[in-house]
């Protein structure tokens, strides 16, 4: 479980929330407060990738045996997919959006799913990347997911209880 990020309230760093207009000075300060507090959530999220990166394809090593077996059949596209190995491959990866998709599924599994899809496309394909099959209501709901994921992940301290000792 990542740490949760802590904020300070920052409302004169926006006119449609600040009480009145802010001095330059306290404008100046609360746009730097809502610049470090966006480079925290990003922070956040470089996290997460760094943790897709280390799950990606796990199921292609722990199940290498049977992952073997179908590539060995010399099974190809629909066969393959068919295939004992590739449903549980795809049930248990998140990145297979298009086969599967998570109900908590995030923008990070989108970017996975591209990074995943390039690479093979690249590495594989002669450089042809498949064009790329992702519902657009799929890109709607990990967008929305992501912002929930991050909003309860982020604790908006007040003067009382800054997070101080």
């Amino acid at each position: 479980m990542m740490k949760k990020i802590r904020i300070n309230p920052s409302p004169n760093a926006d006119t449609r929330t600040a009480g009145k207009i802010p001095s330059k000075a306290d404008l100046l300060k609360a746009t730097l407060q809502h610049i470090g507090d966006v480079r925290q959530a990003l922070g956040f999220f470089a996290d997460m990738l760094k943790d897709a990166t280390l799950r990606h394809d796990n199921t292609k090593i722990s199940g290498m045996d049977e992952f073997y077996s179908d590539v060995a059949k010399g099974l190809k596209g629909p066969e393959f997919k068919a295939g004992e190995w590739y449903r549980r491959h795809v049930s248990e990866e998140r990145h297979h959006l298009s086969e599967r998709c998570p109900q908590d599924v995030s923008l990070i599994d989108v970017l996975e799913m591209a990074a995943d899809v390039t690479m093979a496309g690249m590495g594989r394909n002669g450089g042809k990347v498949y064009e790329p099959e992702i519902d657009s209501e799929i890109l709607r709901r990990a967008y929305a997911n992501t912002i929930e994921l991050l909003m309860a992940n982020v604790e908006v301290m007040d003067e009382a209880n800054d997070g101080r000792e």
